[in-house]
């Protein structure tokens, strides 16, 4: 059996107190599986890690965040009929 793991199920262990959770999660946020719950949640986790360290970044470095906002209004700001 190779390195191929796409698509296969594999069993995790988990109190019922978590399971429960996880299926209040499922109902919360529309999602159709335990699977398709806790990718949500580490997608989420992962967006809010990003986010933090970007505002720390622009703590620490506040003049980049100037630049960044200039840039960012300049392509949001564009005429599209301009391309």
């Amino acid at each position: 059996m190779g390195a191929y793991t796409f698509g296969m199920a594999v069993t995790m262990r988990v109190s019922e107190q978590t399971r429960e959770q996880i299926n209040g999660l499922a109902d919360e946020l529309g999602a159709k599986s335990a699977d398709e719950t806790i990718r949500r949640l580490i997608d989420e986790h992962w967006w809010n890690a990003a986010i933090a360290e970007t505002r720390r970044y622009f703590t620490e470095n506040p003049s980049d965040e100037d630049a960044e906002l200039d840039e960012l209004n300049a392509w949001t700001d564009a005429d599209p009929s301009d391309t």
